[in-house]
C-alpha cells in the first residue's frame, strides 16, 4: 500500500470495501494514518474515504472519460483500472 521515498509514506487509494471485517477496518486506518499523504482518485471516493479514516486524502482523478471509450461488442462491459 504505502510507497516510500525518501522515508516519505504515500497511499494511493483506488476504493475500499465498506464490507470489510472489524480487523481489516482496523488494521487499514492503523496503516492509513501512518502515512505521510493519502490521495484519492476522485472526489466521491475521497469523501467517502475521509468519513472512513477521519483523514483529508488529496484528490487526483484518473484522465478517463468513459464516454470516450468503446467497447466492443463481443467483449463484456468491464473497465480495469
Amino acid at each position: 500500500m504505502p510507497i516510500r521515498f525518501k522515508k516519505t509514506k504515500v497511499a494511493v487509494n483506488h476504493g475500499f470495501t465498506f464490507e470489510a471485517n472489524k480487523f481489516y477496518t482496523l488494521v487499514a486506518k492503523k496503516l492509513y494514518k501512518k502515512c505521510d499523504k493519502v490521495v484519492c482518485v476522485s472526489k466521491r471516493l475521497s469523501k467517502e474515504f475521509q468519513e472512513f479514516s477521519g483523514i483529508e486524502p488529496e484528490v487526483i482523478p484518473l484522465p478517463l472519460k468513459l464516454k470516450n471509450f468503446k467497447v466492443k461488442k463481443d467483449r463484456e462491459d468491464v473497465i480495469a483500472i
